[in-house]
């Protein structure tokens, strides 16, 4: 179900699929769904919880995830004596958070309370118009004047809670005692050793992960540091963010972060740049040999949600809750869904409540299945002969864009049936098409009719992309936004959350190796065109690493944007391989700075997605919203 995009390739790829399935059509049949009657806003408005209902302590993390959280609704009056809003929803940010105990000033955290949903949108509420309480009270105190949590210094969790007349929103707490840790099987007294030890030079241990000047997001589930010894059997890490010193002792060459620690370090490094020093001790000399600092920037944003992504080795589609340490979920696999035969091509829509696939069969090779996220077995309608390969939902989700024969197909979800194509001009075709959230606007591939594209609903050869953007009731001939250059290929283009942004990949004449093309890499450029396309450098680390498949973050709910993408590059120690022959793709993150400078590099050094599977090859990281239950 994966395509490499030379023409010999999708042809094998074609006869060994065929071969290898047969088409299964005992898939059940729901009653078709009506049509969504609410369209959906801008996407941010997931991120500010717009969409959803709610629960008291929610706040700005279950609100991105798509409830509206953080109290109940108002009954008006005043608080303190002073004049309050009457409408919306109480609610108080953060609404999780984890502080870290360490030497020198006590750790603090700035509260804000604001009302939601009134007629007048948004309000802000003074912190003295509410009375505060915290519980249990020896976690520490806030300001009524301020909102500003101060930390008594004693460890263990609870709730700060708002209260605003009737109106009540509360949040959840941590204050923890992290400043030095012992991993397993570490000995009592290595934080002596390294104490007692000199400092020696030339010895160094040296960083294998993460890239110096990765960015990511504040609710980061976890993060593996790894390193290559240099004859040390063991290590300091030091992690230094303003007040904040936490000391992780190992005697492995690589340290996991997660859970209250990992929480902690994040919470006081959000908006500034965590300063990573690595020692190893017990090498050629009683030396403790420090490796230059790494720096990590913690952006304040959070990503949210689930990717959805397709697993050589699964077989089919996996999902994984991102932010979280949980391993990922079979979706639509052989373990869970053994009647759907290869599912993959796959699409969620924006409100992360449908998914819509290519089921391989033969013939005639790909059915177009749409299903709802919650029970994906049964189907909106019978897939057998509706075809579709690499759809992309409308903003309403009632509508499909795919590929078929390399035309672009518009179909209606609860039906299958075709409602419109999209105008191509003479002697081209489409695929791979994206469909943009303010709905009048799809992004694709488009290449020449012939021998360049025999397959060209799998994937277009020596392609441009191209936008079509629909006026009144008809859609324009397409626009080229990124013409190519010799033989090189543009494809599987993918809009940004606010639409602003296309990113794509381009490959070069080289097949590569692994499951996909190691010439591959990611590219950025405005949709409204007009300006050459930007490589995204920093992302891309360097050439050759396969990178390919970009898919947006589902919402933009202010700060950096998130791009997931698969690439055929190593994972430090964990993964050595350098995207030749046999490399095995992983699914990574980078950030997007949409306010860098035009033709900058707005892209930053990337980070693996924990918990996927390192002996599977994952692709199509599809990210939609999604809480876990």
């Amino acid at each position: 179900a994966l395509m490499k995009t030379t023409s010999t390739a999708w042809i094998g790829l074609a006869a060994a699929l065929c071969a290898a399935v047969a088409c299964d059509d005992s898939t059940s049949s729901g009653p078709p769904p009506a049509a969504d009657a609410t369209p959906l806003n801008d996407a941010r408005s997931i991120a500010t919880g717009d969409t959803g209902g709610g629960g008291a302590a929610g706040g700005a993390a279950g609100g991105a995830a798509g409830g509206t959280a953080g109290g109940f609704l108002p009954t008006g009056g005043q608080a303190g004596g002073a004049e309050v809003p009457v409408e919306g929803v109480l609610r108080l940010d953060p609404a999780e958070v984890t502080l870290a105990v360490s030497p020198g000033a006590p750790p603090s955290v700035a509260y804000a309370l604001r009302r939601e949903g009134g007629s007048d949108g948004p309000a802000p509420v003074p912190a003295n118009a509410a009375t505060w309480e915290v519980q249990p009270s020896t976690l520490g105190a806030v300001d009524p004047q301020t909102g500003v949590f101060t930390s008594s210094g004693t460890p263990g969790q609870g709730f700060v809670r708002a209260t605003q007349g009737d109106d009540t929103a509360e949040g959840i707490i941590r204050v923890a005692d992290v400043g030095r840790v012992l991993l397993p099987g570490t000995p009592e007294d290595a934080p002596d050793r390294f104490g007692a030890a000199p400092p020696g030079e030339g010895c160094a241990p040296e960083w294998a992960y993460p890239e110096a000047g990765t960015i990511i997001p504040s609710n980061l589930g976890s993060m593996t540091f790894q390193w290559y010894e240099d004859g040390h059997d063991l290590f300091r890490l030091t992690l230094e963010v303003g007040a904040l010193r936490v000391e992780v002792f190992t005697q492995t060459p690589e340290a996991t972060l997660t859970g209250e620690t990992w929480r902690a370090i994040l919470t006081a490094a959000a908006g500034d740049t965590l300063r990573v020093t690595l020692a190893g001790l017990g090498g050629s000399g009683p030396e403790a040999c420090s490796a230059e600092a790494l720096p990590v920037v913690v952006d304040r944003s959070q990503i949210i949600g689930a990717i959805y992504y397709w697993s050589t080795g699964d077989a089919g589609i996996m999902r994984i809750p991102v932010g979280e340490t949980e391993a990922p979920e079979p979706f639509l696999t052989p373990a869970v869904a053994p009647t759907v035969n290869c599912p993959a091509c796959h699409a969620l829509s924006r409100d992360g409540t449908r998914i819509a696939l290519t089921r391989t069969t033969f013939p005639p090779f790909g059915n177009l299945y749409v299903a709802p996220v919650a029970d994906p077995l049964n189907t909106f309608y019978d897939p057998a002969n509706k075809i579709g390969y690499f759809p992309s939902f409308s903003p309403r989700a009632d509508r499909l864009v795919g590929g078929n024969g390399g035309a672009l197909v518009i179909t209606d979800v609860a039906t299958g049936a075709e409602l419109e194509r999209l105008p191509m001009p003479m002697g081209k075709v489409g695929g791979s098409p994206d469909w943009d959230w303010r709905e009048e606007r799809i992004a694709a591939a488009m290449g020449d009719v012939g021998l360049a594209n025999p397959i060209p609903d799998v994937g277009i050869s020596q392609g441009v992309i191209a936008q079509w953007v629909k006026d009144g009731a008809q859609w324009r001939q397409p626009e080229v936004l990124v013409p190519r250059d010799g033989n090189e290929t543009n494809d599987r283009p993918a809009y940004s959350p606010d639409g602003q942004w296309l990113a794509f990949h381009r490959t070069g004449d080289s097949n590569g190796g692994g499951m996909g093309n190691s010439s591959s890499a990611l590219w950025f450029i405005p949709s409204a065109g007009g300006v050459p396309p930007v490589e995204l450098r920093r992302a891309n680390r360097e050439p050759g690493l396969g990178n390919a498949w970009p898919k947006w973050a589902p919402v933009n709910g202010g700060g950096r944007l998130w791009l997931a993408f698969s690439s055929l590059r190593g994972y430090g120690r964990a993964l050595q391989q350098n995207g030749g022959e046999g490399s095995t793709p992983q699914l990574w993150i980078t950030s997007i700075d949409p306010d860098a400078a035009p033709g900058a590099d707005p892209s930053s050094p990337a980070f693996w997605l924990p918990g996927q599977s390192l002996r599977s090859g994952n692709h199509i990281p599809y990210w939609a919203p999604y809480t876990k239950r």
